[in-house]
């Protein structure tokens, strides 16, 4: 059985306003993904940021679940830099952005500020998945590149017809 190096960044405050541990997200996440990858099996690690020293050689899979706002800091900035810097240096390493939010209002800005096109850095929205490549968030390429099975957009999200995230842009 395949086994895949997974990164589970979530925020350490937990989710809803303290009601979801970070622990329960992490379980939550694994759940999920172990279903979208299956047969493969998910042998998670929970790093406290992205820095290259937090992640561990080989990771195969980063779900970055880090929606919430600290005011006053550029946490978010500097989480979508080093995020941005690892898809850049690790084509085959898919990096799944949990949040909507997160993706459209950081990681894609930062993206379009260096002028990539990075088809192993995605979004994952509540509707389904999509980047900017308009892949699924399990791209055939992983799969390919893991020997996992090809699952149609359809299996893997049944009722649910994908769609792709506008990115807003920079103001002019």
């Amino acid at each position: 059985m395949k086994e895949l190096l997974t990164a589970i960044v979530v925020d350490y405050a937990g989710g809803d306003f303290g009601s979801v541990t970070p622990e329960m997200e992490v379980e939550a996440h694994t759940k999920k993904y172990s279903e979208y990858l299956y047969p493969a099996k998910l042998n998670v690690y929970s790093p406290w940021g992205i820095s290259p020293e937090e992640l561990k050689e080989g990771t195969d899979l980063i779900l970055y679940d880090y929606g919430g706002l600290l005011p006053g800091t550029s946490l978010m900035e500097d989480n979508s830099r080093r995020l941005v810097e690892y898809a850049e240096n690790h084509p085959s390493c898919l990096i799944v952005v949990v949040s909507e939010f997160t993706y459209r209002n950081y990681v894609a800005l930062e993206v379009e500020d260096r002028g990539l096109k990075l088809v192993n850095l995605v979004c994952e929205d509540y509707f389904g998945i999509v980047g900017d490549s308009g892949d699924l968030v399990i791209p055939d390429w992983f799969r390919e590149f893991h020997k996992l099975p090809i699952v149609p957009y359809e299996k893997q999200h049944p009722n649910k017809k994908p769609k792709k995230l506008k990115t807003p842009g920079r103001a002019k």
